[in-house]
């Protein structure tokens, strides 16, 4: 097939008009490659070849430019490729030439990964280790960090909830500490002491306030013992105590 003219596109690429008006693309690394522009005509099998060729580079070439907008995993930039639809051949020399050029680091990456969620977020081992599997690393150095480091981190969060703390009981708090804290990757043996040293007393005053809250929204529908009743068993379910119910309808 024969060279009508080349054109200077946007970037690093070249675009060929072949005769009947054919028009093919090259990045200028294929293109000073082989000198095409000295080229005056093509065979199928070497327009083929440069296709080929220049699809392998096209993947390089996106996965740089993702790479530049922050750090990323091997298993990231597979998925990425594999979203642009690049085939399992390109997306192998990809990640193999990324890694050989030092683009591409699955260690360093849970460094920095490991760094910046202790250094940043409230996420305890368990949650972070999880989210590195899901970028493809196993996350064991998640287990080489000094267990200071978690205590430290737990017990800003316990302090943070108990400034933060709604009026409800200390069974109720410390139930939902439980949870936000296993949510966030924190296990039960980690867990167990901090949890231990908080106080179990409820605050009398707000156990009334509670009462006299529950006495108005129900005595609508009940009166008397039964009354009673109900708002007794509200405050227990709520994780009040039976003594300290007792002695608020004993004040």
């Amino acid at each position: 097939m024969k060279v009508i003219k080349w054109k200077k596109e946007k970037k690093n690429i070249y675009s060929v008009i072949l005769e009947k008006n054919q028009s093919y693309s090259f990045y200028d690394a294929i293109v000073l490659k082989y000198s095409l522009l000295l080229k005056k005509q093509f065979t199928e099998k070497e327009l083929e070849k440069l296709q080929a060729e220049n699809q392998t580079l096209d993947a390089y070439y996106k996965a740089l430019q993702f790479l530049n907008r922050k750090m990323r995993s091997s298993l990231e930039i597979e998925k990425f490729l594999k979203k642009a639809e690049f085939s399992k051949k390109d997306i192998d020399h990809t990640i193999q030439k990324l890694t050989n050029e030092g683009y591409l680091n699955d260690e360093q990456y849970e460094e920095v990964f490991l760094h910046d969620k202790i250094a940043l977020t409230t996420d305890g081992p368990y949650k972070i280790q999880k989210e590195l599997k899901q970028l493809g690393i196993e996350g064991k150095k998640v287990f080489e960090i000094e267990s200071t480091i978690w205590e430290e981190k737990i017990n800003k969060i316990i302090q943070k909830r108990l400034r933060e703390r709604k009026k409800e009981s200390s069974m109720m708090f410390k139930n939902k500490l439980k949870q936000y804290l296993f949510l966030h990757g924190y296990n039960e043996e980690m867990i167990a002491e901090p949890l231990a040293n908080l106080s179990e007393e409820n605050d009398p005053n707000i156990l009334l306030k509670e009462k006299e809250k529950l006495k108005q929204k129900l005595s609508k529908k009940y009166a008397g013992s039964a009354l009673d009743y109900q708002i007794k068993m509200r405050l227990y379910q709520k994780g009040y105590k039976k003594e300290e119910i007792d002695q608020a309808f004993e004040s």
